[in-house]
């Protein structure tokens, strides 16, 4: 049980340092899609994916 618990912290802040680098990822691709305001947004998609999975961790 100890084990699994040292486990899921280790995981959690894993996480928690990696969220950084991703959300500025998720922000460079956004700023890509936005110079073209009419046009196709090809990362959107993406960026919502993403973001999803940054929520649900």
């Amino acid at each position: 049980m100890v084990h699994w618990n040292l486990e899921q912290t280790e995981e959690m802040v894993d996480n928690l340092l990696e969220m950084n680098s991703k959300l500025n990822v998720l922000e460079e691709m956004l700023a890509a899609d936005s110079q073209e305001l009419v046009g196709p947004a090809p990362n959107l998609l993406h960026v919502h994916l993403q973001i999803n999975r940054l929520e649900a961790f």
